[in-house]
């Protein structure tokens, strides 16, 4: 009988711990894990860097359905411009499901999620330049019909550089020549009449411009002669030396002399005023030296007489 007793107890301890584990198996603990993905380690200044928040090694029997995190970045060096629900989950929003003032983020997504994927898309601008500029996450905590909480925070580090300034060659501007249209000839003037036969050749023609020419040349030289032999008898003036008939010329004299004083130019008549005064000069020289010499032969008689006295 006790053994008996003994049995049905160990059978019942053996029902009860079936029951629990089976009950343990259908109720499985559920996990995930968090991590942030950027495109590039490397940005320039002004860039704008995007910052992917993914969920990863999702092990729930519903699927995780709500996320809750605080982001964490260098705000001397970044900004934040906005972020994007991805694949069906919520966008947060400002001072309503993101706090700006401690970084606190809520999410959730239309459905629940069972595969890795990406929740959240966070886009900043570089600001300032900086070799190690990190972006984190932490308190990560997710829920399907538990609290999932997560105790790693995961982040990335970028590099901001001053954009690098390519210089410039100087580019040489060649001096644009313009263009000359020459104008197509009219009918009128493509029509260029014929040369007829009596038409004299280039060198006849040439030995008859030379030959004008030289008669006229010759000609010039003609009337210049003749000019220059007007010009000198016209300012030659009738000097009447002594001895000459003075009665019988004078009558002419003084013909030539109106006639000739009317042809003289300027410097014939300058001319004429000194021969004249050269004329009269001479007069009175003549007229001294005879005075003198007849003055000298009179008191020589003078005095021979006062000696024979």
């Amino acid at each position: 009988m006790k053994k008996i007793i003994r049995l049905n107890l160990i059978v019942l301890v053996a029902l009860i711990l079936v029951s629990l584990c089976g009950l343990k198996s259908v109720y499985a603990e559920s996990s995930c894990d968090a991590i942030l993905q950027i495109e590039k380690s490397e940005y320039k200044k002004d860039d704008e860097i995007s910052v992917y928040v993914r969920i990863i090694n999702i092990k729930s029997d519903f699927g995780i359905l709500a996320g809750n995190m605080t982001l964490v970045y260098d705000q001397d060096s970044l900004e934040l411009l906005n972020m994007y629900g991805q694949n069906d989950w919520d966008t947060p929003i400002p001072n309503v499901t993101y706090n700006k003032a401690n970084g606190k983020i809520v999410t959730t997504k239309n459905g629940f999620a069972k595969n890795d994927e990406n929740i959240l898309k966070i886009v900043f601008k570089a600001i300032n330049n900086k070799d190690n500029v990190k972006i984190g996450l932490n308190n990560i905590s997710f829920a399907d019909s538990n609290l999932i909480r997560l105790t790693n925070s995961p982040e990335v580090t970028i590099k901001i550089k001053e954009p690098e300034v390519v210089p410039t060659e100087p580019v040489e501007v060649e001096p644009s020549t313009p263009e000359v249209t020459i104008p197509e000839p009219t009918e009128t003037e493509t029509n260029i009449p014929e040369q007829s036969e009596t038409t004299t050749s280039k060198p006849e023609q040439n030995n008859i411009i030379n030959t004008t020419t030289n008669n006229i040349i010759e000609s010039e030289q003609n009337e210049t002669d003749v000019k220059e032999d007007e010009n000198t008898q016209s300012t030659i003036y009738p000097v009447l030396t002594s001895g000459e008939n003075n009665t019988t010329n004078s009558n002419e004299s003084k013909n030539d002399d109106s006639v000739s004083k009317s042809k003289l130019p300027q410097t014939g008549e300058k001319r004429i005023i000194l021969i004249v005064s050269i004329f009269i000069f001479i007069i009175c020289m003549i007229f001294i030296i005879r005075s003198c010499v007849k003055y000298m032969k009179n008191k020589s008689i003078d005095n021979n007489d006062e000696e024979d006295e």
